[in-house]
C-alpha cells in the first residue's frame, strides 16, 4: 500500500501534497497485476492454489512435475474388413494400428480400404510384420506390403505411430 501523507487544514503546499498522494496512488495501480487487459509480468510467481486458463503459450522452458493427463480425446476405426482386419485406435495424437488377421497379399499390392482421416500418419510409416516383412502406411491413407507380400503368418501384431492430423469426428 502507497505510503500517503496526512493532510490537515492550515497546512502549507496542501494542494503539492494532495498532488504527491495522488501520484503515489496512481504509481501503485500501475504496478499492480490487472483483472482484465495484456501486461508484461515479470520475477518468479508462485501459486499456492489451482490455476486455471483458457490458453497457455510457453515461450522458453517448462518444468513439470507429477504431470497427470485427466482426460483424453479417443476414437477407433477399422479397415480392411474381409478376410484380415486392420483396427485403429487414437488417444490423443496417439495412433495404434493393430493388425489382426492377414490373407496373402502380394508384394506392391494395396489393402483394401483406406486408413480414414485423422488416423493417418504424417508421413510414410514402415511397420514390422510378425513375421518380418514389411507393412508400409502412407500418408495419403493407402497401405501395401512391401518386399516379399503378406501372408497368414504377418498378421497380430501392433504398431503406433503420432499424427498431426485433426480428431476424427467419427
Amino acid at each position: 500500500m502507497a505510503e500517503l501523507t496526512k493532510i490537515y487544514r492550515g497546512m502549507q503546499n496542501g494542494a503539492e501534497t494532495i498532488n504527491d498522494n495522488f501520484n503515489k496512488v496512481n504509481t501503485e495501480l500501475d504496478n499492480a497485476v490487472h483483472k482484465t487487459g495484456d501486461e508484461s509480468i515479470s520475477g518468479k510467481k508462485t501459486f499456492t492454489d489451482d490455476a486455471s486458463f483458457k490458453n497457455i503459450q510457453v515461450s522458453e522452458t517448462i518444468k513439470i512435475k507429477n504431470l497427470q493427463v485427466t482426460s483424453s480425446i479417443n476414437a477407433s476405426s477399422t479397415i480392411y474388413k474381409g478376410d484380415g482386419q486392420i483396427v485403429f485406435y487414437r488417444v490423443g495424437n496417439m495412433v495404434q494400428a493393430n493388425i489382426r488377421s492377414v490373407p496373402t497379399v502380394p508384394s506392391a499390392t494395396s489393402l483394401p480400404g483406406v486408413v480414414p482421416a485423422g488416423y493417418r500418419p504424417p508421413y510414410d510409416f514402415s511397420s514390422v510384420t510378425k513375421a518380418g516383412n514389411r507393412l508400409i502406411f502412407y500418408a495419403d491413407g493407402h497401405a501395401l506390403p512391401d518386399g516379399s507380400g503378406l501372408a497368414s503368418a504377418d498378421g497380430y501384431y501392433s504398431c503406433s505411430w503420432t499424427t498431426t492430423y485433426a480428431m476424427p469426428t467419427t
